[in-house]
């Protein structure tokens, strides 16, 4: 699994909040690098990632993107400066670790049309809670298919123990009309001003991505 850093400077975000907030200007580097894929095809996806945490939302992970033709940021593959005004009409997901007043929980935010947020605590059998496995898995049962989010401990006999941590029904209700983007996002909302206040002159955040997989069918 390949590793690397995704940098975002303050004042960024993946948000959208009625009655006109709209954000998505953070930094996202496309995993793996290609252009976009019919979403029927995706199957699962697993990230590692770890930062210095030091803001109110200083946040990263993975992103799902998800574009249909006609859209302003169909096909988007992450390499150009993102603007918030081609991606008002997007659906898309993030997980990840989020800072949240003093503590780095477990971050989910699904947006159909607006966004939800829903945070959870790094499991308690975590070495590092600064750093956080999560996987998300194409599953199917009676009721039909959805997307499973778990977060991925070592049960110490060398194996994995997954716990599970939201279900999100909505989204491949999409399959043939949405392509879909994967990508490892860094965001930090909080003012240039208030990461200086924490003497972080420069006011990057730097999302070290340990490893990741992506499979498409």
């Amino acid at each position: 699994m390949a590793q690397f850093t995704v940098k975002t400077n303050p004042d960024t975000d993946i948000w959208r909040k009625p009655p006109s907030a709209n954000a998505f200007n953070s930094t996202v580097h496309a995993l793996p690098e290609h252009t976009s894929q019919p979403l029927r095809n995706f199957q699962h996806a697993r990230i590692t990632v770890k930062a210095d945490w030091a803001a109110q939302y200083d946040q990263g992970g993975i992103l799902l993107h998800l574009s249909k033709p006609g859209l302003k940021c169909h096909g988007c593959d992450f390499n150009q400066p993102l603007k918030s005004s081609d991606h008002d009409q997007c659906k898309w997901l993030k997980t990840g670790i989020e800072l949240y007043n003093g503590s780095t929980l477990i971050s989910t935010v699904c947006c159909d049309n607006y966004a939800d947020w829903s945070v959870l605590p790094v499991a308690a059998t975590s070495t590092n809670l600064s750093e956080v496995t999560l996987e998300l898995q194409r599953e199917q049962d009676k009721n039909g298919k959805s997307l499973w989010l778990y977060q991925i401990l070592p049960d110490g006999s060398g194996s994995e123990k997954k716990v599970p941590l939201r279900e999100v029904a909505w989204m491949f209700a999409l399959d043939d009309e949405y392509s879909i983007g994967v990508g490892a996002y860094a965001a930090r909302p909080a003012t240039k001003d208030d990461v200086a206040s924490l003497g972080k002159r420069d006011g990057v955040l730097e999302v070290d991505v340990k490893g990741y997989v992506v499979d498409f069918a």
